[in-house]
């Protein structure tokens, strides 16, 4: 059963690998401009939250397994 886990949670990880490092991009981007127009960091932050939903539903369609039996 761990094998299972660790083999669809590496699968998740490279299929997701591009979207994550998206995401820490647009984190540092809006850490450097934290003092910029409120709206671009708005957008900035609903970009990445809109990009941590897709990688969780993904990652629910990839991995049907129940972790609470683990």
């Amino acid at each position: 059963m761990f094998a299972r886990v660790f083999i669809c949670f590496e699968h998740v990880i490279n299929t997701s690998f591009h979207q994550l490092l998206n995401m820490i991009f647009c984190l540092l981007t809006f850490y450097q401009y934290r003092f910029e127009l409120l709206n671009i960091l708005y957008e900035c932050v609903d970009k990445c939250w809109n990009m941590v939903k897709q990688i969780t539903l993904s990652n629910e369609n990839i991995c049907p397994v129940d972790y609470g039996k683990i």
